[in-house]
């Protein structure tokens, strides 16, 4: 990947990418472990709220109201993070295998 210094200059070659490649495995599995983690308060917030909210008053008969929606939205957000975390950590993969058969080839 080429990335320009300013306008009108020459192309420069891109300076660390082993960095890069380390940067995006972290950043992946980071956006995996945190979009697990919502995927599952939204499964629990959209099934299991709602019959906390049934059998009992207070926080959790409001939290009940919002089940629909909110455990919904919390889901797809958490499924989402998990499929870009993943595709994060793919994307890494491929570039450090890539690396390897350059090296091997040489």
């Amino acid at each position: 990947m080429t990335i320009s210094a300013g306008p009108g200059s020459e192309p420069v070659d891109e300076e660390a990418p082993a960095v890069v490649v380390v940067g995006r495995t972290i950043g992946g599995i980071l956006l995996v472990v945190v979009g697990g983690a919502l995927a599952l308060a939204g499964a629990f917030w959209y099934f299991i709220v709602p019959w906390f909210g049934w059998a009992m008053e207070g926080f959790w008969y409001a939290m009940a109201d919002w089940a629909d929606l909110g455990g919904m939205a919390v889901g797809v957000i958490g499924l989402v993070l998990l499929i870009v975390g993943g595709a994060l950590v793919q994307r890494a993969r491929k570039k450090r295998f890539d690396a390897f058969i350059d090296v091997s080839q040489s």
